[in-house]
C-alpha cells in the first residue's frame, strides 16, 4: 500500500513538472501562434520558437522578435565554432576548404548583421532592420555559390546554410509585421 502511494506521488509530480513546462512552452502562447499563422513555414516557426523558453512569456511581437534576433545570433555562432571546424575536420579538398574559409568569413559578418539588427529593431527602424537581415541573407547565399572556379555539386554548407535562411525568412517576416503596426 505505501508502494502505491509512493508511485501516485511520483507520478502526480511528473503530471505537474509535465503541465507547467507545456503551460510554459510557445505553444501555449497566442502570440506565438499568432506570429507563425503568418509566418512563410509554420511549423519551423512553432519549433524556433520552442527552442527557446523565453518565448512562452513574450507578451508581444517586440519581444518575439528580440527573442529571434538572439536565437540567429547563436545561430551563426553555431555555424563558426561548430559547423565550419566539423566540415574542416571531414572534408581533405582544398577547394571546399577554400570555400569553408570564406564562408567562415561571412558567418562572423553575418553575426555582427544580425546583432546590428537588434538595436535597429529596437529603436522601431524596421526598414533598418529589414537592410541588416538581408545583407546577412546576401553573405548566407555567397557562402553556398562561392565555389570559385570549380563549382561543386553540392555545398557542404548547403544544409546549414538553408536552416539559416528559414531563420531569416522568420525574422523578415515578424519585421514586417512590426512594420504594418501588427506589435
Amino acid at each position: 500500500m505505501a508502494f502505491c502511494k509512493a508511485l501516485a506521488c511520483v507520478l502526480l509530480s511528473y503530471a505537474a513538472t509535465f503541465l507547467l513546462f507545456h503551460c510554459n512552452t510557445a505553444m501555449a502562447n497566442p502570440e506565438v501562434e499568432k506570429v507563425c499563422k503568418k509566418a512563410p513555414n509554420y511549423n519551423f516557426c512553432i519549433e524556433t520558437f520552442n527552442s527557446d523558453p523565453r518565448s512562452g512569456q513574450a507578451t508581444d511581437l517586440k519581444a518575439l522578435a528580440k527573442i529571434l534576433f538572439e536565437i540567429s545570433m547563436a545561430r551563426a555562432q553555431d555555424v563558426i565554432n561548430k559547423d565550419i571546424p566539423k566540415f574542416r575536420r571531414e572534408i581533405k579538398d582544398e577547394t571546399v576548404l577554400s570555400q569553408l574559409r570564406s564562408c567562415e568569413y561571412n558567418y562572423d559578418a553575418i553575426f555582427s548583421k544580425f546583432h546590428g539588427a537588434l538595436p535597429t529593431s529596437e529603436k522601431g527602424d524596421y526598414n533598418g532592420v529589414a537592410g541588416w537581415i538581408n545583407d546577412g541573407k546576401q553573405l548566407i547565399t555567397g557562402c553556398d555559390n562561392n565555389n570559385g572556379d570549380q563549382p561543386l555539386t553540392k555545398s557542404p554548407m548547403a544544409d546549414v546554410n538553408r536552416r539559416i535562411l528559414d531563420l531569416v525568412a522568420l525574422i523578415l517576416s515578424v519585421n514586417d509585421m512590426l512594420k504594418g503596426g501588427a506589435a
